[in-house]
């Protein structure tokens, strides 16, 4: 198994655990902060961004971007900082 395929399974069990728990707004990727933004350009630097979201969970504001290239689809869970 692939460093990436473990990182894709384990962003997609944090989205799971995140979507039934927080309360998820869709943002535009301008007011997306810049670490955020980043961190997902880094991680995936060919993948096309479809959209983001905004997420509060126990205090803490989490940016949720879904992602596609490929064929395939994903979404992944940035902090802000």
């Amino acid at each position: 198994m692939t460093t990436r395929t473990v990182l894709n399974s384990v962003a997609l069990a944090l989205c799971l655990t995140l979507t039934v728990t927080a309360q998820e707004q869709k943002v535009n990727q301008k007011d997306v902060p810049a670490p955020a933004l980043a961190a997902a350009t880094k991680a995936y630097p060919k993948a096309q961004v479809k959209g983001w979201e905004k997420e509060t969970k126990d205090g803490k504001t989490l940016y949720e971007v879904t992602m596609a290239s490929g064929g395939a689809k994903w979404q992944v869970v940035f902090e802000a900082d």
